[in-house]
């Protein structure tokens, strides 16, 4: 969702019948953005587990002690696969980039 208003606010669109460079610049784009906004989410999920923890919302609101420990154990769930996410996105990039440099100098 978020990736989808990014496009629409940055107005990008690969242009039609363009030339492999650019669809290959387009797509990097795209998979660096991925591999940034899943960065951003892994550091948020750190964030907010950081924050229930240190401030002991469980003592302070034992009402909500089950929703926090739902919290607390799917996103570790949830980190783990964002993690798994943004490495292949990344690893990706390496290998295509490195594939695309070889066919190029070599």
């Amino acid at each position: 969702m978020l990736l989808k208003y990014i496009l629409q606010v940055l107005d990008i669109k690969p242009p039609e019948g363009s030339e492999y460079l650019a669809d290959l610049s387009f797509g990097v784009f795209i998979l660096s953005l991925l591999a940034l906004l899943s960065f951003l989410n892994i550091t948020g999920y750190f964030l907010s587990l950081h924050l229930i923890q240190r401030y002991d919302f469980t003592t302070k609101y034992p009402k909500f002690k089950k929703i926090v420990n739902f919290y607390e154990k799917s996103s570790l769930f949830l980190i783990l696969m964002e993690t798994l996410f943004c490495l292949g996105c990344l690893t990706f990039l390496v290998i295509s980039a490195f594939m695309v440099f070889k066919n190029i100098f070599i």
